[in-house]
């Protein structure tokens, strides 16, 4: 399960949230695309769930997000792996 709550992130020298106070909860096997305009944070929400905000992307980060009981701010991303996955766009960034 998914649970986000209040969660608002402002990437380091950043001058205004990319998000701001997301509410979200995605029940265990529930199937979810994430959908929107350009520049409207979608990667940077898939970023956040996967836990890549705060370890990987820096910033202020506000609010909780919780994949499968673990809180993204508290574990460890290589621990985050386990639970939830994230394909990029342009598959060459992930080899």
């Amino acid at each position: 399960m998914i649970e986000v709550g209040g969660f608002t992130f402002t990437y380091a020298g950043g001058t205004s949230p990319a998000l701001r106070a997301i509410d979200l909860r995605i029940p265990q096997g529930q199937l979810c695309a994430v959908l929107g305009r350009n520049g409207a944070g979608k990667s940077t929400l898939c970023y956040a769930l996967s836990g890549f905000v705060p370890h990987f992307f820096h910033g202020d980060l506000q609010g909780e997000i919780v994949v499968a009981g673990r809180s993204i701010s508290d574990t460890p991303l290589s621990d985050l792996a386990g639970e939830i996955g994230l394909v990029f766009q342009n598959p060459f960034n992930q080899i």
